[in-house]
């Protein structure tokens, strides 16, 4: 993931990044940068890996600001040249300024996830720039565009008790913008959550309550409960070998994925970025180094938490969000489970109800450029 800057032209109140965005600012990357990383660093980085077996992710801040476009074209010309996805998180206001980057194929970005905050009414008091500047019908819009250049986008909903019942009105507002319906189109729900950041919470949900709502609400909307079911629909299909395997949880301990920084910091998660106490890393011009965390956060399995040992759905889950676990009970290995287990046994329960209605039904995938994130 490439955090090209921390700058952002919107001020959602419940931004993680929001308490030291002040202090980095400044620092914005260099295609020089961008060679360097591609042409020497990235072995060192991820050793052994090989070019088609990445992707790239461009990420913020807000990744297409006007400053970070020569860094987002020359990466575009190394994803071309090795044939690598390359996707997205972007609030997209500023996306038609670089309209021609987006579409399908190597050279491109082919996914992007963009966030709403319900309805347009409410959205509009809520995911804005300082200034109060609605936002939905520009975000909309722009969603409608790179729909019609072939681009994937995931479209989140950023959801808490104060907004959930504006997703009808929600719904035909996208329908009447016929983006949804379209076959490069996904929706999903997810809640609003406090991790790193310290935000205010008093309408927060947590997955099940959220995933109940929606299932209330009669409509057809992707939640953390159906999520499971996929994944869990997926096991009731197997005829032999293994089943649930989450060992671990997130990209955080699973050393797939590295966000590097404007200032050459390497991060393992990205909610961790920004914050210089949750460094593994640092690349320079002398190379890449290493620091203790980084094999730390190898060791954040399943097997090494006593308390996941001892329970019946540990894998299913693979311990939780290490970054929650940490802000919630001040222990990286310390599980903090919340509801998950509930999420997990419902969404068994509606998997095994769809199997059974519907024999022949194969669960929509969710890899390869179309995950979803639980994350900003």
């Amino acid at each position: 993931m490439l955090l090209m800057s921390y700058n952002c032209n919107l001020a959602c109140k419940y931004c993680y990044q929001q308490e030291h965005r002040p202090h980095k600012s400044q620092a914005v990357m260099t295609p020089a940068q961008i060679e360097g990383f591609f042409e020497r660093h990235l072995p060192q980085i991820i050793p052994g890996a090989d070019y088609k077996n990445f992707d790239v992710s461009f990420y913020g801040g807000e990744p297409f600001l006007p400053a970070n476009e020569a860094v987002i074209r020359k990466t575009l010309e190394y994803t071309k040249k090795h044939s690598m996805p390359a996707s997205s998180i972007s609030n997209a206001t500023k996306v038609d300024s670089m309209a021609d980057i987006f579409g399908p194929g190597p050279g491109f970005v082919n996914h992007v996830q963009i966030s709403l905050d319900g309805s347009s009414a409410l959205h509009d008091t809520s995911r804005i720039p300082v200034s109060g500047e609605k936002t939905f019908d520009k975000i909309t819009d722009n969603i409608a565009m790179l729909l019609s250049r072939r681009t994937k986008i995931s479209i989140r909903l950023n959801l808490n008790r104060r907004t959930l019942a504006s997703v009808p009105r929600l719904i035909e507002e996208l329908k009447a913008k016929n983006i949804l319906g379209n076959k490069y189109a996904s929706i999903y729900a997810s809640p609003l959550h406090d991790n790193v950041a310290k935000v205010d919470t008093t309408d927060f949900m947590d997955l099940a309550e959220l995933s109940s709502q929606v299932f209330d609400l009669g409509i057809d909307l992707e939640h953390p409960v159906s999520l499971r079911a996929h994944e869990m629909g997926y096991l009731f299909q197997l005829e032999k070998g293994i089943g649930l395997i989450h060992t671990c949880f997130c990209m955080q301990t699973m050393q797939h994925t590295v966000v590097l920084d404007p200032f050459g910091d390497l991060y393992a998660c990205f909610e961790e970025a920004g914050y210089p106490e949750f460094r593994v890393g640092h690349v320079s011009e002398s190379g890449v180094k290493f620091f203790p965390l980084h094999e730390t956060y190898k060791t954040r399995h399943i097997a090494n938490m006593d308390e996941c040992l001892k329970c019946s759905v540990a894998l299913a889950c693979g311990g939780q969000c290490g970054v929650r676990c940490r802000a919630k009970t001040g222990d990286l290995f310390k599980p903090h489970c919340s509801d998950m287990k509930r999420v997990i046994l419902d969404g068994i329960k509606l998997a095994y109800q769809k199997k059974k209605q519907n024999p022949g039904f194969t669960p929509p995938s969710h890899g390869n450029g179309d995950t979803v994130s639980v994350h900003g």
